[in-house]
């Protein structure tokens, strides 16, 4: 059979349309008929669902609702109305010794619920898996006390439907493991008839890992703590020897020693600084560097636009107080031209970042962000400008739409520009309408460059 089998493939080929470039789909068919008419073979789909060891010794985790007895010939389930086992209070967390729940008699020894003679729980924990696999079900039902989750309350209010969830955001791990299990569970609560979907997330984003300068030795090759290399850029010699150490970027862990503390980074640049540094330094699904120097350039662009806040508002200021004010309606030449740069810019900013937080990708969102800022910074310039409707729209809408990015300076801006127009708005920054896109002829080109090749030259 192996003889005759090695010459398949190319009769499948033939067979799918004696094309050389015949895909993998017409190869597989081809090759599977030939095996069923020969009678030595056919077509098989196999789903590779290996087992999943839940049980843990450890006290964090869901008690198992098993009880055992030695008279009884399996283990005994737990009844209903004794659900759920709760873990027990008083327990010592030592670190060795297996599991700290055998250690309490008084929460382990039970009478059987079947005989009952004396019996014993079970003090194996259930993996933290088993819980976040289905956790979000309950938020489509958060005060039912009775069963999971309720039919009706997974099924469209209206125009929108709960479930299933719109976005699972995890990383490699996750994907492999819990997406799984989550995927698992979700079937079987499906089956039951309790939501009307089969799968429990609409789309799937696997972030990257952020990784770090990591140091080894080069002599045993061993990682290096701070204290031990000093570092100049990219290089860096390890001080107990005095030669170059071994620099490689790694996933961040501490037994790698190439970690940061969140805590320092925040009490010298902001939570917002740093939450930009992280969506837009790179895309979300690809792995991240991390470099302090990135830090500080974004510091700079959040502090200018504080900068360019407070330039509106005194330019502003000043021109009511002279009674140097615009007519939207009737503009000269000069503050026309500015108002139409600026209005083709701001249309299409809002069409560039609405569409880059839909599909996730942070990073287009905020340079199209920077680069309008550039643009109202330049508006100011044109201090009269800053009397108009127009243009407090703008600033307005700039910074509804960096809430998501960097949400307390977005707030801090906010009420900010409340104070620069004397109102006072009950909604707060995160409670606006998002800016549309009201007039789609500001995306219309006024020429074209176009690049024509001939003969591998450009032709001018």
């Amino acid at each position: 059979e192996a003889i005759k089998l090695a010459g398949v493939d190319q009769l499948a080929i033939q067979r799918a349309g004696d094309n050389r470039n015949a895909k993998c789909v017409d190869t597989d068919a081809a090759i599977s008929n030939y095996a069923m008419e020969q009678g030595f073979g056919y077509a098989a789909k196999f789903t590779r669902l290996r087992d999943w060891l839940v049980s843990r010794q450890r006290y964090w985790g869901t008690p198992i609702p098993v009880i055992h007895c030695s008279k009884c010939p399996e283990p005994v389930p737990v009844p209903d109305d004794q659900l759920p086992v709760v873990l027990p209070p008083d327990v010592t967390l030592e670190g060795r010794g297996g599991s700290p729940l055998a250690k309490l008699d008084d929460w382990v020894n039970v009478s059987c619920p079947a005989c009952g003679s004396p019996a014993k729980r079970d003090t194996d924990t259930m993996d933290t898996f088993m819980d976040s696999a289905w956790y979000f079900l309950r938020y489509a039902d958060p005060r039912n006390s009775k069963e999971l989750i309720m039919k009706e309350s997974a099924m469209e209010k209206g125009t929108q439907s709960l479930l299933p969830v719109d976005t699972y955001v995890g990383g490699i791990e996750h994907a492999i493991l819990h997406l799984l299990y989550a995927r698992f569970i979700h079937r079987f609560v499906s089956s039951l008839g309790l939501v009307t979907s089969k799968e429990p997330f609409r789309h799937l984003i696997t972030q990257g890992i952020v990784k770090g300068k990591t140091f080894k030795s080069p002599g045993d090759g061993r990682f290096l703590k701070p204290e031990e290399v000093d570092v100049d850029g990219d290089m860096g010699v390890e001080k107990s020897t005095g030669l170059p150490a071994i620099m490689e970027w790694e996933k961040m862990s501490k037994s790698k020693h190439n970690g940061i503390d969140p805590m320092d980074l925040m009490s010298r640049f902001g939570a917002d600084t740093i939450r930009m540094y992280l969506l837009g330094d790179a895309p979300s699904s690809q792995p991240f560097k991390w470099q302090e120097g990135g830090i500080i350039g974004f510091n700079r662009l959040l502090g200018r636009m504080w900068a360019m806040t407070k330039e509106y508002g005194d330019a502003l200021e000043k021109c009511r107080a002279a009674g140097d004010t615009l007519d939207e309606d009737n503009l000269d030449e000069k503050h026309l031209a500015a108002v139409t740069t600026l209005e083709k810019a701001f249309h299409t900013c809002i069409g560039k970042a609405s569409k880059s937080f839909d599909t996730q990708v942070f990073t287009t969102a905020i340079i199209t962000l920077f680069i309008m800022s550039d643009k109202l910074s330049a508006a100011v310039q044109h201090p009269q400008l800053c009397t108009t409707p127009f243009l407090r729209h703008c600033f307005e809408s700039h910074v509804i739409m960096f809430w998501p990015l960097a949400p307390h300076i977005a707030e801090e801006l906010w009420q900010a520009l409340e104070g620069i127009h004397g109102t006072e708005n009950p909604l707060r920054v995160w409670q606006q309408a998002w800016p549309v896109v009201e007039d789609f002829e500001m995306f219309a080109v006024d020429h074209w460059t176009v690049r024509v090749v001939g003969d591998s030259k450009l032709k001018r």
